[in-house]
């Protein structure tokens, strides 16, 4: 059901992108925004590429960054059975942070078909439902962020029958993102988007992230970020809107960084 509304999104995005223009006075995204931007995608990218890299054998990676902190869910757990028919594992709970729980749990979906859940909330382990925010005060800037729900991602990973080693991750992300700086006006982070990594004989070839922004542009058109990250783990992308390239993303699966290009780029560049 999930990717079935992201497909209507993306093409209801194209629609959108067709009906209007930027404006090219002035960089169609917030100076402050830009530097949002600039730690979201990085932190999907670094997602991808851990889940990706650390799916081998019977192990099997989990990610989930938090914006405006350096908090994360970065691990890898063991199998110590094969997945081999639909069951649910009991969930770990854990305290995150003052105040959060954290959520981990593995399920078979089918044969050669795990899923790793992730979830932050600030609410108890036994009423987690999709009415419960996450609320926290940022501390790589000054301001309150808020989910809404809480964050949660779902890690699939599929071993295929034919050679051994060969496995496929991908992950939906729906995250609805407000940051609220201190003495300003709430800015709608909210994006949406489709991760994935390749693995080959037990070596991570390639990971992709695709993702849609929204509400970042003045003009309500989705902002739009494609990044490859190739076998060698150096990644390279762009930042579009209506056609046109705002940035481009370039450095290495694990330290990526956009570059703003014309009236987006930085004064004196």
């Amino acid at each position: 059901m999930l990717r079935k509304h992201f497909a209507l999104f993306v093409a209801a995005a194209v629609l959108s992108l067709a009906a209007a223009g930027i404006s090219q006075s002035s960089c169609p995204v917030a100076d402050a925004t830009r530097t949002y931007l600039e730690e979201i995608v990085p932190k999907l990218v670094r997602d991808t590429a851990w889940v990706t890299s650390n799916v081998h054998f019977q192990d099997r990676g989990f990610a989930l960054s938090l914006f405006g902190t350096d908090k994360a869910m970065l691990g890898a757990m063991t199998l110590a059975l094969k997945c081999r028919r639909p069951e649910e594992f009991v969930p770990t709970y854990e305290t995150f942070d003052r105040g959060t729980t954290s959520l981990l749990q593995l399920a078979c979906e089918a044969r050669r078909n795990e899923v790793i859940n992730l979830a932050v909330s600030s609410t108890s382990q036994h009423l987690l439902s999709a009415f419960h925010f996450l609320r926290y005060d940022a501390t790589q800037y000054s301001g309150k962020v808020e989910y809404r729900p809480y964050p949660r991602v779902d890690w699939h990973t599929i071993k295929f029958a034919n050679g051994k080693g060969n496995f496929f991750v991908s992950a939906d992300v729906s995250q609805r993102l407000i940051f609220t700086p201190t003495g300003g006006t709430p800015v709608d982070l909210t994006h949406v988007g489709s991760l994935s990594g390749r693995v080959v004989n037990d070596e991570p070839i390639g990971a992709t992230v695709y993702a849609l922004f929204p509400s970042v542009i003045s003009s309500q058109q989705p902002l739009v970020v494609n990044v490859d990250v190739d076998q060698n783990g150096v990644a390279s992308g762009s930042t579009n809107a209506s056609g046109g390239t705002l940035a481009t993303i370039s450095g290495t699966a694990f330290e990526t960084a956009i570059t703003w290009q014309g009236k987006c780029a930085p004064a004196g560049h």
